[in-house]
């Protein structure tokens, strides 16, 4: 089964429809295909309400909080979130969306990460420089 829906994560609060289809003058291809399309509204929702839904929830408040680019507040003021992390099979990879969207340094945002093994930090910021090299290489590679 297919549900499809929208996650909005802006900044004020979503204000308009929560059925997609109020959105748009339809034909019926259209209808058919938004119909049941809802809009989820993340920005006013209390983090505890959405963290109700554990692991999808856990992706939920990251959409929400990268408009903000400060994980470092979340992580300080929520230590359910940083369980949920360390129990997700989607560690790495949720601590390296939040890397992306920080405005922070790489070791404040590893350090506010509770409880992070020192061999986590240290494969996490292998894979950065990783990344940084493929960049230097292609950006030199542009450059000639």
């Amino acid at each position: 089964m297919i549900f499809p829906f929208v996650i909005y994560t802006g900044k004020k609060p979503y204000n308009g429809t929560k059925r997609l289809i109020d959105a748009f003058d339809t034909s019926d291809l259209l209808y058919k295909m938004l119909e049941s399309t809802h809009i989820i509204e993340l920005q006013s929702e209390a983090i505890k309400d959405i963290m109700k839904d554990n692991e999808a929830g856990l992706a939920e408040v990251m959409l929400r909080e990268s408009v903000k680019k400060d994980f470092c507040s979340l992580l300080d003021n929520n230590l359910e979130i940083n369980k949920l992390i360390h129990k997700s099979d989607y560690k790495d990879e949720i601590i390296m969306y939040i890397l992306a969207h920080e405005t922070h340094s790489v070791s404040t945002v590893l350090d506010k990460i509770y409880n992070l093994a020192e061999r986590d930090k240290t494969k996490i910021m292998r894979a950065l420089r990783r990344i940084e090299q493929k960049g230097i290489k292609l950006g030199e590679e542009r450059g000639l």
